[in-house]
């Protein structure tokens, strides 16, 4: 058997080396990531001493600077952040049970949700008042969930409602699903550009 190929090397830390950030870095999670929670999307933040592993290390291209100098390598790094996120928590509630009533819903995510238009699917809500539904528990006032339909359901003409005009549209109710407001690790990676400079890493000894 042929021995293997070691992976090649470079000056300064080497891809798969811990090191700690000096300073705070831009991130973002991963899109399959993104795609369940949509509430991390965005530019995210490391602060500085987290804990990152090198996930690149090239040639930073800067003039002045020797190449064999650990000075002279650009990198990419991955980490882990804690961040908030809204989990499933329960079985769908279907619109017929009409406990979902657009007029007892505050939107609570994304920001700056028009309530004067049905709620797209997906969109975390709040209950305004309790609410009592036969066989279950007094849903109390601020419970959250996470609509499911992709229309509301009108409760007197038994129509989809398809925007603040519609006849009903202040009654409709959603299917939704209870969710949790909770926190969860994410792998996280720095931006391709621009790449950190090996200042901007230190070894922890």
């Amino acid at each position: 058997m042929l021995p293997s190929t070691p992976p090649p090397t470079h000056p300064g830390y080497q891809v798969g080396d811990e090191v700690y950030l000096k300073k705070a870095i831009v991130v973002s999670a991963t899109q399959d990531d993104i795609d369940r929670f949509p509430r991390i999307a965005g530019k995210l933040e490391l602060p500085p001493d987290s804990c990152v592993t090198i996930i690149e290390n090239q040639p930073g291209g800067w003039t002045g600077i020797d190449s064999t100098s650990p000075e002279s390598r650009a990198y990419r790094v991955a980490g882990t952040l804690d961040l908030p996120v809204y989990e499933d928590d329960g079985e769908n509630i279907d619109s017929k049970t009409k406990l979902a009533q657009h007029s007892n819903l505050r939107p609570v995510f994304p920001p700056n949700v028009d309530t004067n238009q049905p709620f797209k699917m997906d969109t975390i809500v709040a209950l305004i008042n309790d609410v009592n539904v036969r066989g279950r528990a007094t849903l109390k006032r601020g419970a959250l969930f996470r609509i499911t339909s992709e229309r509301p359901i009108s409760t007197t003409a038994h129509q989809e409602i398809r925007d603040g005009r519609s006849p009903g549209f202040k009654t409709c109710c959603y299917s939704v699903i209870p969710v949790e407001d909770t926190t969860a690790s994410f792998t996280v990676k720095s931006a391709k550009n621009p790449l950190l400079m090996h200042s901007d890493l230190y070894r922890n000894t």
